[in-house]
């Protein structure tokens, strides 16, 4: 398929739905901590149901006919009998390309292995861009090579930001090289500057994943992870922060701090970040942990995103699944 006049769009361009997965494996959210991450989860998909249409797949009708329930209005909140294994949409979930010119809008299929194979089975999650497709009535190119979303970042002018740590994996893409992959990416979603930063935060079992460390913002910046307190994020960040002005010598890279107070789980240091945020239409959702650097984060990205209001949403629960408001959800962007 020729992949002229289509564009992966930035998050903060129109979007028309937020699709989700409902969490369900006890094994991500275990010791009785799913109840809790419900709870944060209904609240935040009432904040994007108050923009635009949140779409919530669930494995069986007896959980949607139980989580309806939760929601006192279902304005904008519609559910999907969708098998899945896990609640991370972002990671397994379609990209939705756009043309704007032909108002026409496919998706692409990339295969998903659960971050390395690290959580079998998978099967299901993999076939959700094809169950999402079939709803919406999109063509979908199926790909070989496997992506997830969270690991990559657009601006919707030719630039993504992407890790080494995760892309270039042997747990992915072994028979891929760094140039094949680049040229897969500028060739599907039409950008000509791939940028390649070292790795991601403690805690996080995706292997670097960019979502929960740097951001673009609509303004031309780029929002940065700090961390004053762990010698090790200290080194990796410092060193993304060198690379990213290298490549964005016009951008101000912006720090953002991570929870002064490192969030600790059955011994587990979790990758608690502000940056994993959700954007809608109207909001930026980010999640907030009870923690002094909550309201300085908050104040910093409300800065870059004026247009918007920014929501702190404590995802303390959320977190132990190793994810929060980013990893859960997968944007489809308005024609």
């Amino acid at each position: 398929m020729n992949f002229d006049g289509f564009r992966l769009p930035a998050e903060w361009e129109p979007q028309v739905r937020t699709w989700m997965t409902w969490p369900q494996n006890l094994d991500t959210w275990y010791s009785g901590s799913i109840v809790k991450a419900e709870e944060e989860y209904t609240s935040f998909v009432k904040h994007i149901a108050k923009s635009q249409i949140a779409c919530i797949q669930c494995s069986s009708n007896e959980t949607i006919e139980r989580v309806t329930k939760l929601f006192v209005d279902l304005t904008n909140i519609e559910f999907y009998l969708h098998p899945t294994n896990d609640a991370w949409c972002r990671d397994y979930g379609p990209d939705f390309l756009i043309n704007k010119e032909n108002k026409y809008k496919i998706t692409l299929d990339w295969q998903f292995n659960s971050w390395g194979d690290k959580y079998p089975p998978y099967d299901e999650d993999n076939k959700t861009p094809e169950r999402i497709s079939d709803v919406l009535e999109l063509n979908s190119v199926v790909l070989d090579m496997i992506l997830e979303g969270g690991s990559i970042e657009v601006n919707g002018l030719g630039d993504l930001i992407t890790t080494k740590s995760c892309l270039l994996n042997q747990n992915r893409n072994k028979d891929l090289d760094q140039s094949q992959i680049e040229e897969m990416l500028k060739g599907l979603f039409q950008v000509n500057n791939v940028v390649w930063l070292e790795d991601g935060i403690e805690g996080d079992d995706t292997d670097g994943h960019i979502d929960d460390f740097c951001r673009f913002v609509p303004n031309g910046n780029i929002l940065l992870a700090k961390d004053e307190f762990s010698e090790k994020n200290n080194i990796i960040l410092t060193t993304n922060k060198k690379l990213l002005q290298q490549s964005f010598p016009k951008s101000e890279i912006i720090d953002v701090p991570l929870p002064k107070t490192e969030i600790i789980f059955e011994g587990e240091k979790l990758p608690a970040s502000y940056l994993n945020y959700c954007l809608t239409n109207k909001h930026v959702l980010v999640p907030i942990f009870g923690d002094e650097n909550d309201t300085i984060a908050l104040d910093i990205i409300q800065q870059n995103f004026p247009g918007r209001e920014t929501v702190g949403l404590r995802a303390n629960h959320l977190v132990i699944g190793l994810g929060s408001f980013h990893c859960l959800t997968k944007h489809e962007p308005s024609l």
